[in-house]
């Protein structure tokens, strides 16, 4: 759980940077890239390895929509007017746009966190 909760934290911050730094003329289409990300965007352990009693490794894989076709979606967002930004709507792009740059829709599983943990005297696992 600290591990998923972790790379949540992590994923949330690189989605929030990516929109504060490709949609700056809009807060409106800022928070809808954020939820269309946490929409098409899943986290999961996908090992854990022990070594020895008190010590483990953690992998957090992350499903998502690749890099390439979050970026561009954000171009085309970041080209709408102040005045059609509310209308903007990422999940009704997605389609076309992959279409015209060649990108699958299908989300993509890639490696994304790997977090060490100890346990403590008191017998809680605890992050490095």
């Amino acid at each position: 759980k600290v591990a998923l909760k972790q790379a949540d934290i992590k994923w949330t911050e690189t989605l929030q940077a990516e929109a504060r730094e490709a949609l700056t003329q809009s807060e409106v289409l800022q928070t809808a890239y954020l939820e269309f990300m946490n929409k098409n965007s899943e986290l999961e352990i996908e090992e854990v390895k022990f070594q020895g009693e008190d010590r483990a490794t953690v992998s957090v894989v992350l499903s998502s929509i690749s890099l390439p076709l979050r970026r561009t979606l954000l171009k085309v967002a970041s080209q709408v007017g102040p005045d059609k930004s509310r209308r903007f709507n990422f999940q009704d792009a997605l389609a076309p746009v992959a279409a015209q740059s060649g990108e699958k829709t299908t989300r993509e599983k890639r490696p994304f966190a790997v977090y060490k943990f100890s346990k403590g005297q008191d017998g809680l696992w605890r992050p490095e």
